[in-house]
């Protein structure tokens, strides 16, 4: 534990937002200034004589921050970046007819400070319903399937 570097760093930020990392090294825990930074294996700089740094990602997913710093074990720690834009509403059909044209609309907020531009992909499953009459009886029973 003598030479052990801790690194706190928020687990999820949006893309474009700054966030802080804190690089503490020791029992004492102590600011550790100097350490080096990477992210995704790429170095992104150092920590200041607070132990600190600013930093903001650009690119959406998941991503791992590193510490290290000669005489220490580095260290790591994972950081969701998610997307500023945030689905408000989705309206669908309740029933389409085959051959059928359809409109879906959906409403969406950019919560971020900047100006966001993304492909959004829409995923659509059917529901096929079909109504079965039994031979001898008069009464009906709806079944779902799935495409």
């Amino acid at each position: 534990m003598a030479n052990a570097l801790s690194i706190n760093l928020p687990s999820e930020v949006r893309r474009g937002e700054n966030f802080l990392i804190t690089v503490t090294q020791g029992v004492n825990q102590n600011q550790s200034e100097g350490a080096r930074l990477l992210l995704d294996g790429v170095g992104i700089g150092n920590t200041s004589a607070q132990g600190t740094m600013v930093y903001r990602i650009n690119a959406t997913g998941d991503h791992t921050v590193v510490a290290e710093k000669e005489g220490f074990n580095e260290t790591s720690k994972k950081i969701t970046v998610t997307s500023p834009i945030k689905l408000q509403s989705l309206k669908v059909p309740d029933k389409v007819s085959a051959g059928q044209d359809i409109k879906i609309t959906a409403n969406l907020q950019n919560t971020g400070k900047e100006t966001e531009v993304r492909k959004l992909d829409l995923k659509v499953t059917l529901r096929r319903e079909r109504t079965l009459l039994q031979a001898s009886a008069t009464s009906r029973r709806t079944l779902e399937a799935t495409e």
